[in-house]
């Protein structure tokens, strides 16, 4: 932030404070990206201080992890937002990162009172028309914002935010949990799906407000694609208050015999349950980008998404997988059949050039250098 530093790209080693609304939860996207950029940001030698809402306080790389997990759900947000705002005060910290934008405000308060200049994360569909004022105006005032799409960089730039300031950083995955492996036989007879079966694999909370995930459009798919390759058996994995919704849905469907709810899977199976799929699929219609995708394609499964969000970054605009209409049934059908079919980009079906490719585009040292470049690019804008 000073001619001192030289020519220097490399953005100096700072105390950085990073808030989200969880590190330890498994399975959900923003405390994935939560924990790869503490991790990110731990390897280059920041000094973190990491603070969790829902998280029970502990540690994490290291680090002590403040949480507000033990307060009462009534009172967790209150409670959250006054701790972090005094540890800010006490601490002082060259920059605060909050990985969720209903945080964003008291990092602006922050800012207003202490000068500190605190950078906005934004995923997706958190960022909307109907942004409380309050966050609006953190949103649009912050030093930065990290979008992890461009579809999530086009929505912060229409809430806003000038265009400069919105710099992509997309997700990465975790590379040692999500890897290549002989898959297991438990899951097979776990799940229902019988020899001679093909196996479609979707990631997701069943969240009556989250029905742009995809899952209706492949229940919908199928008739035609168990018409066009034979037996096919769909794996929803993800638990919520949609499930009943989508058993109607398959039953009107006349499907309901191809279809697997698995409930909530444990952290240690989701690997191979990747793995176990021939195709995973998730043609949604406002994933801010998706990790899953990363995740399965980092097991060497061929993916399908939709082309109508943040998935195309995740595809690399279609080298990584198959982008289709959301939509479309009938396109979802006949590209769903043809991965199944192995018919399509030679990459696609080969795991360890697929896996290769995916942390050549995603991999943690890609994101790390990406956090670094943006932390420089603010250190630019200050001088």
């Amino acid at each position: 932030m000073n001619a001192a530093r030289g020519t220097s790209t490399r953005p100096e080693r700072r105390a950085i404070h990073i808030w989200a609304p969880s590190f330890r939860l498994f399975g959900g996207g923003i405390a994935a990206f939560s924990r790869e950029l503490a991790l990110a940001l731990a390897r280059q030698g920041h000094a973190l201080t990491l603070a969790g809402r829902d998280d029970v306080p502990g540690t994490l790389l290291g680090t002590p992890l403040l949480g507000s997990g033990g307060v009462p759900a009534r009172l967790r947000k209150g409670a959250f937002a006054l701790r972090v705002l005094m540890l800010a005060l006490q601490r002082r910290p060259r920059l605060i990162i909050t990985t969720h934008v209903n945080f964003s405000p008291v990092a602006w308060l922050a800012n207003r009172l202490l000068g500190i200049p605190y950078v906005v994360v934004a995923h997706g569909i958190d960022i909307h028309a109907g942004l409380a004022r309050l966050r609006k105006r953190a949103l649009r005032d912050a030093d930065a914002v990290w979008a992890v799409s461009r579809w999530t960089q086009g929505r912060c730039v229409e809430a806003g935010v000038p265009l400069r300031r919105v710099e992509l950083i997309s997700n990465t995955v975790d590379e040692q949990r999500f890897d290549l492996a002989p898959t297991t036989s438990s899951l097979r007879q776990r799940y229902g799906v019988a020899p001679g079966e093909q196996v479609l694999l979707t990631v997701a909370r069943l969240d009556p407000a989250e029905q742009y995930k995809g899952y209706d459009a492949v229940l919908k798919a199928l008739p035609a694609l168990q018409a066009g390759v034979g037996a096919v058996r769909y794996l929803i994995a993800g638990a919520g208050m949609d499930r009943d919704r989508i058993e109607r849905l398959a039953d009107a469907l006349g499907v309901r015999e191809w279809v697997t709810l698995c409930g909530f899977v444990q952290d240690e199976d989701l690997p191979d349950l990747y793995r176990l799929a021939d195709v995973f699929a998730m043609p949604s219609q406002g994933e801010g980008f998706g990790i899953v995708f990363l995740e399965a394609l980092a097991s060497g499964t061929p993916v399908l998404g939709g082309n109508r969000d943040g998935t195309p970054d995740a595809l690399a605009d279609g080298e990584l997988g198959v982008l289709v209409d959301p939509r479309d049934p009938v396109a979802i059908a006949a590209q769903l059949q043809a991965l199944l079919e192995r018919r399509g980009r030679e990459l696609w079906f080969d795991p360890p050039k697929l896996r290769a490719a995916c942390l050549a585009a995603h991999g943690r040292t890609v994101f790390s250098g990406r956090i670094e470049a943006a932390l420089g690019a603010m250190d630019r804008r200050a001088d």
